[in-house]
């Protein structure tokens, strides 16, 4: 399902890269585009995105606590290296 936003205005909050504003009030870009030239669309779906890819490894590390491998879903959320 899509799902269309309208975020003509909207301001937004970002602390995504290393163009981020740093105060000593505190850290981030608000305003309707940030100092790196993204939009607010672009900040939130970023957030999504990242969202997502930690709850598939919080899920695919659980899978495998039951002896469960999805080499689909190592793709997006690889095994955790072994410790040397």
């Amino acid at each position: 399902m899509y799902i269309k936003y309208n975020f003509k205005g909207v301001t937004m909050f970002c602390v995504q890269c290393e163009q981020t504003i740093r105060t000593p009030a505190g850290n981030g870009c608000s305003y309707a585009q940030g100092m790196c030239g993204k939009t607010a669309e672009t900040s939130d779906l970023q957030d999504l995105l990242i969202a997502s890819l930690q709850g598939l490894s919080a899920w695919a590390l659980k899978a495998r606590e039951y002896g469960i491998i999805d080499h689909e879903v190592d793709s997006f959320a690889p095994a955790p290296s072994s410790p040397p």
